[in-house]
């Protein structure tokens, strides 16, 4: 039995990722398919509206190299060149250019939502992750201490102390407990699923670890106003209600 505890935390530790919300945030911004269509769009977008700024302007040019006189003498060589720059409108131009315009904006805007959305789904899923691990380690712990006093409940029984009843209330107890153990083991492996669906990775949800380092906690920190700002500028679901009403 310890061989194969042993050869199971080996295979952890090989096969094993730890990524912090940077990563997965990152992870998800490369894979997602439809931040790489936003993104091939804004590209067309952007080439779109240079061609409409520059269907305005038509560049000609012409020059031209006068010879007189023989090759031993070229002081009666004369040398001419022009070139003009020109310019057009008309309001087929001005249309498409306003167009292009809008369409860019536009395009930048959906960009710049479905980035956020992305974004806030994937942080939502790292904290469920940590939710649920830390239900997890708490469950743990009951069960544990669930075991310990059956195991006690037991031994009293045994002495005669306690009645069959009273054992058997510990032992439902125990039992309750490690149903809501497995909940929670399950619960945390349904969650790192989905983290790691929302960041369209390959990776086994079971070999994912996910590490968080928490800010410390000053006293400025706890200032409404500033708090309230830093929600507005780093919330992704606020930048993307601003986006909408843009």
């Amino acid at each position: 039995m310890k061989k194969i505890i042993m050869v199971f935390l080996v295979a952890k530790l090989v096969f094993g990722i730890t990524m912090s919300l940077s990563d997965c945030i990152q992870t998800a911004e490369k894979n997602n398919l439809d931040i790489k269509i936003s993104e091939t769009d804004k590209i067309i977008s952007d080439h779109s509206l240079t061609d409409a700024r520059n269907r305005f302007y038509d560049i000609t040019g012409s020059g031209s190299y006068f010879l007189n006189g023989d090759d031993d003498n070229n002081q009666n060589t004369n040398f001419s060149a022009s070139i003009g720059l020109s310019g057009k409108v008309s309001p087929s131009l001005f249309h498409n250019y306003e167009y292009s315009k809008i369409s860019n904006e536009s395009t930048d805007i959906n960009h710049s939502d479905i980035l956020n959305s992305i974004r806030y789904t994937v942080i939502n899923s790292f904290f469920q992750v940590l939710i649920a691990e830390e239900k997890l380690n708490l469950q743990t712990d009951i069960a544990e201490y669930s075991q310990k006093k059956y195991e006690e409940a037991e031994l009293k029984f045994s002495m005669g102390n306690i009645s069959k009843s009273d054992l058997l209330s510990f032992e439902v107890s125990k039992s309750s407990d490690i149903i809501d153990l497995k909940a929670a083991e399950s619960s945390l492996k349904k969650s790192k699923q989905t983290l790691v669906y929302h960041m369209n990775a390959k990776i086994n949800s079971d070999s994912l670890e996910i590490s968080y380092e928490q800010q410390a906690i000053t006293e400025e920190n706890f200032d409404e106003n500033i708090l309230i700002e830093e929600a507005f500028n780093n919330r992704p679901d606020l930048t993307l209600q601003k986006n909408y009403l843009s």
